[in-house]
């Protein structure tokens, strides 16, 4: 019985998947600082709107994406204080963290063309 050979032609699209990536990277970070700023505002304590009305997202051009204020009173809020008077509400954790699930199927989309 003659044996039966198969062939695979393995074909490397690398080059091209990455240069696609690249090309949503910066709307994909833009997208994840938005949601993010946009849930840590909701999170955040308020007492005159001033913190949630602050918490917004520089993306680091093909890089990162940061989120946060400058805010004088903000670290206090989001840490606490070392003698426990003031507990940390870890809103700008919260909002950074909370949807990655979303931020992972949103990238693919965009990968995707949609």
């Amino acid at each position: 019985m003659a044996k039966k050979v198969v062939s695979i032609e393995l074909i490397d699209h690398k080059d091209e998947v990455l240069a696609q990536f690249h090309g949503v990277l910066n709307d994909w970070l833009d997208a994840i600082g938005e949601d993010a700023a946009d849930t840590a505002s909701q999170k955040a304590p308020y007492r005159t709107g001033n913190l949630r009305n602050s918490i917004g997202h520089v993306v680091h051009s093909g890089e990162s994406v940061e989120i946060g204020t400058n805010v004088e009173y903000a670290p206090v809020q989001e840490f606490g204080r070392r003698d426990g008077t003031i507990k940390g509400k870890h809103y700008i954790r919260f909002g950074a963290t909370a949807h990655t699930q979303e931020y992972k199927a949103l990238l693919e989309r965009m990968m995707k063309g949609g």
